[in-house]
């Protein structure tokens, strides 16, 4: 076999070696533009959802393989069929409420939203409600042409903080 690329073919080649990442970054997807209110308002729709107990809309919203850290429960949920089995349950203490404090940031394709929240559930005893507030961490992902969140996280507040009364207006 005969090299035909002449000196410019050789410089080429020399380039792609010396300077892989010209090759690489060609075949790198683009970033998806996002703003730290589109990220607010995907959160908004994972709350409506909740609150009104729409368990397909909530699973919608989470990548195939996403990981859920949930608040009421110490086991991992993996996969939409494990995060929706977990709020099929976790909406029959019909939450009210939402996040208090926020923090967003936007990055190439992945965005994280992380602050605090009250809600309120059907209490333990009938015809009581509870106050429930932590702190949580959600993670999204452009993928397939839409933002999913592919980690969640929610902790309950510590003991030393108490939680923010949580507005009964709707939004």
């Amino acid at each position: 076999m005969k090299w035909s690329g002449g000196f410019s073919g050789m410089v080429a080649v020399g380039l792609l070696l010396l300077c892989p990442t010209a090759a690489v970054a060609q075949t790198q997807p683009a970033c998806a533009p996002v703003t730290k209110d589109q990220i607010v308002a995907l959160s908004d729709k994972w709350d409506k959802a909740l609150t009104a107990g729409q368990v397909d809309e909530i699973t919608a919203l989470y990548a195939d393989e996403a990981v859920l850290l949930p608040l009421m429960s110490t086991e991992p949920r993996k996969g939409r069929p494990a995060i929706r089995s977990y709020f099929e349950q976790y909406i029959k203490r019909h939450p009210q409420g939402g996040v208090n404090t926020r923090s967003i940031m936007v990055g190439c394709n992945t965005a994280s939203d992380i602050g605090t929240y009250v809600y309120r559930l059907t209490g333990r005893r009938k015809g009581t409600r509870e106050a429930v507030g932590g702190r949580y961490t959600t993670v999204y992902e452009f993928r397939g042409g839409q933002w999913l969140i592919v980690q969640q996280q929610a902790s309950m507040a510590p003991d030393a903080v108490k939680p923010a009364p949580v507005s009964t207006k709707p939004r």
